[in-house]
């Protein structure tokens, strides 16, 4: 397994501070909007959360520490929302995982252009595997570590898939960790949060917390005019020495 460019990412202590510095930060380029959060509170049964999956009765909604509050437990099976219109252009996805073990292979969003399984092209941009590490595969289909997680913490990780330009970028505890990899996906419309494969016995629990889905937008025109304007009365004060910019 291919070990360059190792990234030894810190677990979050408190679960979305780091995506919600990277929010902070693509806030500042991009007009944000909100596709769906989730939380997990407020709620009794996961029936009720909008998320699909082909065992709902391996979903459940549970408390694993007093400070990070109720989450999704996902064991077996592939949560999912179908949005109302497919998303294109530039998308924000993000979510705290917790494992309860190192077992097995978990698949973190997990993507497809369209619902049909014959003429789906699909990306699959992030793994936890049972050695330990959270990975993605290289063209020759080998598996290259990002960096290494261990059970029963959290770890926030985002991902940023532009349509448009076919690449993306992913973010694990609030370091890219992938840069401009590219995929094939020209639309978004059904996002998958998480599924399992290669495991024995029971399989492994992921807790699931903070899920966002937004769209990016450059900034919108308006705003950068009134900065402009701003940036041409600061100008005139320096030179006249006399204006004062309100």
């Amino acid at each position: 397994m291919d070990n360059v460019g190792l990234y030894a990412v810190t677990p979050v202590e408190a679960p979305g501070n780091d995506n919600d510095s990277l929010m902070a930060t693509l806030s500042e380029t991009y007009d944000v909007t909100t596709v769906r959060e989730d939380t997990f509170e407020g709620y009794s049964d996961s029936s009720e959360l909008g998320w699909a999956a082909p065992n709902k009765e391996r979903m459940s909604l549970e408390t694993v520490d007093d400070a990070h509050g109720q989450s999704l437990a996902v064991g077996g099976t592939s949560p999912y929302t179908d949005l109302k219109e497919p998303l294109t252009g530039k998308i924000l996805i993000k979510a705290s995982y917790r494992f309860n073990s190192t077992s097995g292979k978990h698949l973190l969003f997990p993507m497809w252009s369209t619902t049909d399984k014959a003429t789906k092209a699909e990306l699959n941009p992030i793994s936890a595997l049972n050695q330990g590490y959270f990975v993605t595969k290289t063209e020759g289909n080998a598996n290259k570590r990002l960096s290494a997680y261990a059970a029963d913490t959290w770890y926030d990780v985002a991902l940023v898939l532009d349509t448009e330009s076919g690449t993306y970028d992913a973010y694990i505890g609030g370091q890219k960790v992938l840069d401009d990899e590219t995929h094939e996906l020209t639309q978004v419309p059904r996002f998958y949060l998480f599924n399992v494969w290669d495991y024995s016995d029971a399989a492994p629990i992921a807790y699931i917390d903070n899920v966002g889905i937004y769209t990016l937008s450059p900034a919108s025109d308006l705003q950068l005019d009134v900065t402009m304007n701003h940036v041409a009365v600061d100008e005139m004060a320096d030179l006249f020495g006399n204006a004062t910019v309100t």
